[in-house]
């Protein structure tokens, strides 16, 4: 906090030091030049004149679009106006025009600014240039750089200092806020301006008042102690548009203007949301890829925590009718589809509609849809309740066939990870843990079907084994679906549909987000959510190194009052995996964190989520597979069909161990001998240990005995519907779910909106995926293959916690 001031008071004060001049010739417009345009001080209302008069302020421009016009009489007759100001924002960025006319001469301002830094300090920047007629001489252009720090919600500091590019004119202003109350209930200010070298009793300055005693109605007085002038305002807010009026008075009371403005674009508070608002229908077109985190620019993906907010706002707003889903093209794991699902039913229970639109649908599209009240299947389209399978390839033959020797050190039934390399077929232990899989799969779309269509005239079963799909009138037959109709004829059907309801997308609402200026500094609550995604790595997949410094942050920010960490990981490097687990245990007590489990977390995966305070599953999710296994990949005679020879010369016995020949061209090779026995038994007792390690780790996380944990972990992966029956899981739930339990741990009531902040942040853009498109090639699935591989060859040999591939693809 200390440093945040030093960092405002030193800025203002060198470039007032650098620019200012003795005299008092003001060649720009300055900040009381502004007063008949201005509510209040911009410290104290809203975000000023939208960077026109401090640029910091647009740190609190929570809209992507703003747009604002201004109109000001000048003592002249009645909507006789003199003085016009446009001011537009989108975000951290603000563009104002304001002209005044005098008689024959007149003078136009224009200026651009940027805001940057937080809630709790921000700086901003404004370039401004004039266009002049008639006998006024102004400065062509000048620059303005705002700061504004607001430690608390009861106190803001901020300044401004403006000057002129080709003069030596400049102009230094300063502004205090208080709210009492911490809210913006009542807001006190006051302000100052000094003008070059102006001595101290000759500056102006001014204070006031703001009242905003229901939301959206404010009322401002404000009095400048040098004129001994007054404004008076008020402004209406009808939520994406507001009026205001702003008067100046002489010290006789006497009117000397008046200013009239209208708003449109983002979103405020307003006492009429219920009068202004209508019943409507909310969009959720799920036609993109679902994942975690999206890029910045050009990936058109959603996220699951927007899509699962959206719903969930949309589930307590009564002006909401239902939902409307567009299933179509829809992609994303069945753990997802789960939780979306979740969030619809929840939706509907509310006595709220729900249609989903589907055109070809598998079992997982199907059980999705299901849930609605109305489930809508293009004319010619096709449902198929064909069940669930899960088969792997094998490549001993191949290996065989290609001179790669491969060894499996494999030492608990269910630890199935390398067994494609070494074996034709499954072992007894996958086989079983994978039917269980399938059966609990099945179990969970059957019975979560037939809730939901409780009119679907066939025994379940026989849906699935009968016959291969359903056309259109096959399945309105049975109930399976209710209309035919396209997606994009969604206009026509609502109308016919409920002709007494609007259709809004579900997203609507991001481009106009509700206000934050309601709350000064820092949110006092929040809870991050951290996603662990893929293999466990300290530099790629879930980037252990990273993720920890990401957690050691949420851990010690005093703003976030839990976490969520969001698994969805096979395993991998049990270093990686110790890197997190670690982190979590040592900062126990300090404050809560939830896993929550998404498709996969299992192995090293599990190990990240077993020191949690709770651990939130799907019934879909894969988890547990504690265990380790290790693997040994050598050149068995391609090289020598491949014409490649390698030679090295070593000094210690295991030296040469991981010497490998590598291709031409291509960064990957195979090392060239195999392990013999004592390297063997090494690595045995190794892998074996760490299982021992991992199974007491596991046992003391869980508050279970030893031999319990041992009983149930030898690798075998568990359904989350049986992680939570033997005690592996804490809740069935989703990632909303998640939250909710972490706020509750944290204290925070349950009806609290509390700020989400998600770690890490996306990358501008992924060039894999742009020009990926561009040809027609599937570059990040490509790469995503040879990663793998990459993967398997650089850890061979270690003992991992890691789960087969062919269940996280």
């Amino acid at each position: 906090m200390k440093k945040n001031v030093l960092y405002l008071t030193l800025l203002i004060l060198s470039i007032t030091n650098i620019y200012s001049q003795t005299g008092s010739q003001r060649s720009f417009t300055t900040y009381y030049d502004l007063v008949d345009f201005q509510m209040a001080s911009p410290g104290a209302f809203k975000t000023g004149l939208w960077g026109f008069d401090n640029p910091a302020m647009l740190n609190y421009n929570n809209s992507n679009f703003d747009l604002a016009f201004l109109v000001n009489d000048m003592g002249q007759k009645l909507f006789d106006f003199n003085k016009y100001g446009f001011f537009y924002s989108s975000k951290q960025s603000g563009f104002g025009i304001m002209t005044v006319n005098i008689g024959d001469n007149s003078y136009t301002d224009y200026r651009t600014s940027l805001g940057f830094g937080s809630k709790v300090f921000g700086l901003g920047l404004t370039y401004g240039w004039t266009n002049t007629s008639g006998n006024i001489r102004r400065s062509n252009n000048m620059m303005a750089v705002g700061a504004l720090y607001r430690p608390i919600s009861y106190l803001s500091i901020a300044g401004n200092y403006s000057f002129a590019l080709d003069n030596r004119d400049a102009e230094t202003v300063v502004e205090l806020g208080i709210r009492p109350l911490g809210n913006e209930l009542i807001t006190l200010y006051a302000d100052a301006s000094q003008l070059n070298e102006q001595n101290i009793k000759d500056i102006n300055w001014s204070a006031g008042i703001i009242l905003e005693p229901v939301p959206g109605v404010r009322i401002n007085a404000r009095r400048f102690m040098k004129t001994e002038g007054i404004t008076l305002g008020v402004n209406l807010s009808f939520g994406n548009s507001d009026l205001s009026n702003i008067n100046l008075l002489n010290s006789d009371n006497s009117l000397i203007s008046s200013t009239y403005g209208i708003r449109f674009g983002g979103k405020d508070r307003t006492v009429l949301e219920d009068v202004i608002a209508r019943q409507e229908y909310k969009i959720l077109d799920l036609s993109s890829n679902i994942k975690y985190i999206k890029n910045v620019f050009f990936d058109n993906s959603q996220t699951l925590l927007k899509i699962l907010d959206a719903l969930d706002e949309a589930s307590n707003n009564k002006n909401v009718k239902g939902i409307v889903v567009n299933a179509t093209q829809l992609s994303a794991s069945r753990t997802m589809l789960w939780e979306i699902r979740e969030k619809l039913k929840e939706i509907k229970s509310k006595g709220k509609k729900v249609i989903v639109f589907i055109d070809r649908a598998n079992i997982d599209i199907y059980h999705f849809a299901s849930v609605g009240d109305e489930v809508v299947i293009d004319p010619l389209g096709f449902v198929s309740i064909e069940g669930y399978s899960l088969g792997r390839s094998f490549y001993k033959k191949l290996l065989d066939k290609s001179d790669i020797g491969y060894e499996e050190f494999r030492y608990f039934k269910y630890k199935s990870a390398a067994e494609n390399f070494s074996r034709e077929e499954f072992s007894e232990g996958d086989r079983e843990q994978r039917q269980r899989l399938v059966d609990d799969w099945y179990e969970l779309a059957k019975n979560e079907i037939l809730e939901s269509r409780k009119g679907v005239t066939d025994n379940f079963d026989n849906l699935v084994n009968d016959q291969m799909g359903f056309m259109p009138e096959e399945a309105q037959q049975k109930k399976l679906v209710d209309k035919f109709d396209r997606w994009n004829n969604l206009q026509k059907f609502m109308r016919e549909y409920d002709k007494t309801a609007g259709l809004k997308n579900i997203f609507a609402d991001d481009m106009y987000p509700e206000p934050i200026d309601n709350k000064w500094g820092e949110d006092e609550k929040s809870i991050a959510v951290i996603y662990a995604e893929g293999a466990c790595d300290l530099n790629t997949g879930i980037r252990a190194r990273m993720l920890s410094d990401l957690l050691r942050m949420a851990y010690e920010k005093s703003s976030i009052k839990a976490i969520v960490l969001r698994v969805d990981s096979p395993g991998g490097d049990a270093m990686a995996s110790d890197y997190i687990s670690k982190l979590i245990q040592e900062n126990k007590g300090k404050k809560p964190l939830i896993v929550s489990q998404g498709s996969v977390a299992a192995s090293g995966g599990y190990w990240l989520s077993m020191e949690a305070d709770k651990i939130v599953a799907a019934p879909n999710t894969i988890t547990g597979s504690i265990g380790v296994i290790g693997a040994w990949i050598y050149d068995k005679g391609l090289k020598d069909s491949l014409g490649i020879t390698y030679d090295y010369v070593k000094k210690g016995k295991y030296a040469d161990l991981g010497n490998s020949f590598t291709l031409p061209f291509i960064p990957i090779g195979l090392p060239v001998r195999n392990l013999n026995k004592d390297e063997i038994e090494q690595r045995e007792k190794m892998i074996k240990t760490l299982y021992k390690d991992f199974v007491s780790r596991v046992a003391k996380a869980r508050k279970m005995d030893y031999e319990k944990v041992d009983e149930i972990a030898q690798g075998r992966i568990w359904t989350g519907n049986d992680a939570l029956k033997i005690g592996l899981v804490d809740n069935l739930g989703t990632l909303i779910d998640a939250i909710n339990i972490a706020k509750e741990a944290a204290g925070i009531p349950k009806n609290k909106k509390v700020n989400i902040k998600e770690y890490p942040t996306g990358q501008f853009f992924d060039f894999s995926a742009l020009f990926g498109s561009i040809f027609g090639v599937n570059i990040p699935k490509a790469k995503t293959e040879f990663d793998d591989l990459k993967f398997l060859i650089e850890n061979n040999g270690i003992p991992m916690p890691i789960l087969s591939i062919d269940y996280w693809k």
